[in-house]
């Protein structure tokens, strides 16, 4: 076993704040894996006189063990630690050089020697009455005790973020505050991890969440760390919170244990490629070849539950599809509870506080449903029974519906999972078209009444997160970053620069009232239309959109309008197509010459392609962002993966299977009745849980 203690300097600024500044964690290595060990001692040995030269190594791998009977023999010790090996991913055999009995009155009866090697090698064994711990109830698990003190630390396993998923590295105490970690593993461009034993935590009424190990977006404050926001100068100048954010808290009150920070995009609204990640990494997609936007802007959450083992859950924050974006595309399962389901007015970087949410990303349904129960309680509520209409966005099955070779293989797992969760259900399938919908019954609605239901959604959603976001958050951080900055702007990407000072300069208060007014309406009409209230189901049905498989390659940023250079392009591109159409209408059909059936059909393809270019076209509204505009619950679950021409990888150039899902969305407050379906989903075979790494199953 080799030792290794990190340079103090390492923690001196941090320690100074909390007092500690004289303490230094602690590296360790045992076997093959590393150890952290926390500056503050978890607990001690009071009658601990080691002998002269007794032990070799300044610390020794401890296991705490408990038993009800006095009497113990090798078969139960050799059971007790085999159910360590085999539900704890931080706990080895290589902790049983020293043991420790928790329970008064244990001792180990028989030669531990010889019936329990060579799998686990007992040098000591401590016991509560000889060695009396100065605390009642130690928590099992993996110890390290250091010999010259009789100090006992936990242990944190030391694992890499190989994906680049999170921001910040952190370790939470006894006391619920958050501390940088101050270790580290080889690695290139990861952050190390430390994750603390599963066995240290038993689940109870009051903390059904026990030892669950969450990481949170960088837009949530964590007690005793900063936060980044995805902005360099953002995190230069905060200072460490002296609270955790609310609906954090509420997770940790409930025995969650934080790890971590992910990535966003900056201010949670940069966007999904590489040019709008300058400040910090855009994390590695496990799915597929690796090399697949995670989304944003809770990608870095996506990325983290989709890659590693060791994470059960991690926050994200979903405004505009910030959680549900990285959840199809990461193959793991996230949603967007109803606006206002959590209390987001404390230590929560706000983009709109009219669209704003909380929510997780997880790879198991029962782990979604523990969460979920926790964060939104006193909110949502339990019914006694499912919907009996379930709706699919009709574009989408018009679109598929001819569909022949991958897209037809693929609309074909679609119509098999309807169907088994309509017989799940008891309820009927119908096609629904929400526009049409929007276009039959607005018309006497006021002021937006008649107009394109997808151009009022998303100019009611561009208003707000720019001015909500400028004035709620912005103005005094421009304000103050320029006051100790000789008057420069703070950096940060392009295009948020831009709404900024639009917002500052064009978004006027009484347009600001007008996107408030206009969500009110759209919410109402959804509850009185679309997605109605009913008393036993929640919501009188389901509406279902389907994400196909697909790939968004890192480096391929022709798509990206987010970036105010590439739209510089594309509207340079588009003036020439327009100029050159233009030219090419007047010469091919110039009056003046001969007509001949061949320069005819040549005159009508090129005014066609004119047309084409000058004539306003509207799009189909996003059921996404009606989802958040509207306020109600939107859930993501992958479903599968699969192969088409269309995810051959432009990495390793080969064929790549890629995530598909569904969203399953309801009315505003039905939050529990979508959760407990997709738990009776789970129960049933109808949809199942995600594995990490290149595949979801």
């Amino acid at each position: 076993m080799r030792f290794f203690q990190l340079s103090s300097a390492s923690i001196i600024f941090f320690s100074s704040m909390v007092r500690c500044a004289q303490t230094v964690s602690k590296q360790v290595e045992l076997g093959a894996n590393s150890y952290f060990l926390p500056p503050t001692k978890s607990w001690s040995f009071q009658s601990w006189m080691p002998k002269p030269n007794e032990f070799s190594d300044e610390f020794l791998p401890l296991t705490v063990v408990r038993l009800n009977n006095s009497r113990i023999n090798p078969q139960d010790l050799r059971a007790i630690l085999e159910s360590y090996n085999a539900t704890d991913d931080v706990w080895t055999p290589n902790f049983t050089k020293a043991i420790f009995f928790e329970h008064h009155g244990n001792q180990l009866h028989g030669t531990s020697e010889s019936l329990l090697a060579p799998d686990y090698t007992i040098n000591n064994i401590f016991d509560r009455a000889s060695n009396r711990p100065d605390i009642s109830n130690i928590p099992l698990g993996p110890y390290f005790l250091e010999t010259h003190t009789g100090n006992v630390y936990r242990a944190y396993k030391l694992v890499n973020d190989f994906n680049q998923a999170f921001i910040q590295s952190s370790y939470q105490d006894e006391n619920y505050t958050h501390h940088p970690l101050a270790a580290a593993s080889m690695s290139a461009g990861a952050l190390t991890i430390g994750i603390p034993s599963r066995l240290y935590y038993t689940k109870t009424r009051q903390q059904p969440l026990a030892g669950l190990r969450l990481a949170v977006k960088d837009l949530y404050d964590l007690r005793g760390l900063r936060t980044s926001g995805g902005n360099r100068a953002l995190y230069e100048m905060s200072q460490s919170k002296n609270a955790t954010a609310l609906p954090v808290q509420k997770l940790i009150d409930a025995g969650a244990v934080v790890v971590g920070k992910n990535h966003l995009s900056e201010f949670a609204f940069a966007g999904i490629d590489v040019p709008e990640h300058v400040d910090y990494v855009l994390p590695f997609n496990p799915r597929g070849d690796g090399y697949s936007s995670p989304s944003d802007s809770s990608g870095g959450s996506g990325a983290a539950v989709a890659s590693y083992d060791w994470l059960d859950v991690s926050m994200g924050s979903d405004t505009g599809g910030s959680i549900r974006g990285p959840a199809m595309v990461n193959g793991v399962m996230g949603s967007r509870p109803s606006t206002g389901a959590v209390d987001l007015s404390f230590g929560v970087l706000p983009l709109s506080p009219a669209m704003d949410t909380s929510g997780v990303l997880v790879r198991d349904p029962k782990i979604w449903s523990d969460v979920n129960k926790v964060l939104y309680s006193g909110f949502a509520k339990e019914y006694p029974s499912f919907p009996k209409k379930i709706y699919i966005h009709a574009e989408t099955v018009e679109r598929y519906s001819e569909a022949t070779g991958d897209d037809a293989a693929w609309w074909g797992k679609v119509q098999d999972f309807v169907k088994a969760m309509a017989k799940l259900m008891d309820a009927q399938v119908t096609p629904l078209s929400i526009d049409t919908l929007w276009n039959s019954t607005s018309s006497s609605i006021p002021t937006i009444g008649g107009k394109e239901l997808g151009t009022t959604i998303n100019w009611t959603y561009g208003n707000l997160t720019t001015y909500d976001q400028w004035n709620d958050f912005g103005r005094k951080y421009v304000h103050d970053w320029m006051a100790t900055h000789a008057g420069e702007f703070p950096p940060m990407v392009p295009n948020i620069r831009e709404g900024w000072l639009k917002a500052n300069t064009s978004i006027t208060p009484e347009m600001h009232r007008q996107s408030l007014e206009t969500v009110q309406i759209v919410r109402e009409w959804v509850e009185k239309e679309f997605l109605r209230p009913d008393n036993k189901s929640c919501s009188d049905a389901v509406f279902l959109t389907f994400s196909s498989p697909a790939k968004a390659y890192k480096p391929d940023v022709t798509t990206d309008q987010t970036n105010v250079y590439m739209k510089k392009l594309y509207e340079k591109a588009s003036q020439l197509l327009l100029s050159n159409a233009q030219l090419n209408a007047t010469i091919l059909c110039d009056e003046n010459k001969p007509v001949n059936s061949s320069s005819s059909g040549a005159c009508e393809e090129a005014r066609a392609t004119l047309r084409r270019l000058t004539s306003s076209s509207t799009s189909p509204v996003a059921p996404s962002r009606l989802a958040s505009v509207a306020g109600y619950p939107d859930f993501v679950i992958t479903l599968g993966e699969m192969a088409t021409e269309n995810t051959n990888s432009d990495a390793t150039l080969t064929a790549q299977a890629m995530p598909w899902s569904v969203s399953v969305s309801a009315a505003r407050k039905c939050d529990f009745m979508l959760q407990d379906l997709v738990s009776a989903m789970a129960r049933g075979g109808i949809i199942k849980g995600v594995k990490t790494g290149k595949h979801v199953h």
